[in-house]
């Protein structure tokens, strides 16, 4: 069996860059020339993106609901990854415009929320070295 360490499955809003998914730029954005790859952020796209993983391939994969201005889309999206065995990734730097009123740690208990609900184990430090063969840092905050 193939075994590839992460994968990062970015869905990104208009003039985003990605390497994955982005919706097109609109024609009366000043930055329309901005290049996009790929579907509109949607369910059915991250699902498209899945069907390309070889089943032979080990792999852990996270989706990055990047830029995007609609909490409910980043709801959606994030939802619909965990229940495809798929990590999440949610913070202010990635969405500001869909929670321009909320902190990190606030990110954070809403993405554990959506973890727990979706009968999913949430991943502690340990977890994520023991998986990718890291040490721990002596002393580091977070490190247990």
């Amino acid at each position: 069996m193939l075994r590839l360490v992460g994968l990062v499955l970015a869905l990104t809003a208009p003039l985003a860059a990605s390497i994955a998914l982005a919706a097109p730029a609109s024609a009366g954005d000043s930055n329309c020339f901005t290049p996009t790859v790929g579907p509109f952020p949607t369910e059915e796209a991250l699902d498209f993106h899945l069907q390309q993983i070889p089943p032979d391939l080990d792999v852990e994969w996270v989706l990055v609901p990047y830029a995007l201005d609609d909490p409910a889309l980043v709801e959606r999206l994030c939802r619909h990854a965990l229940a495809r065995g798929g990590g999440i990734r949610l913070g202010i730097g990635d969405d500001p415009e869909a929670f321009p009123e909320s902190t990190n740690a606030a990110l954070v208990e809403r993405a554990a929320r959506w973890v727990a609900e979706a009968g999913r184990p949430l991943a502690s430090p340990a977890d994520v070295r023991r998986r990718f063969g890291l040490e721990a840092t002596p002393g580091r905050r977070g490190d247990r």
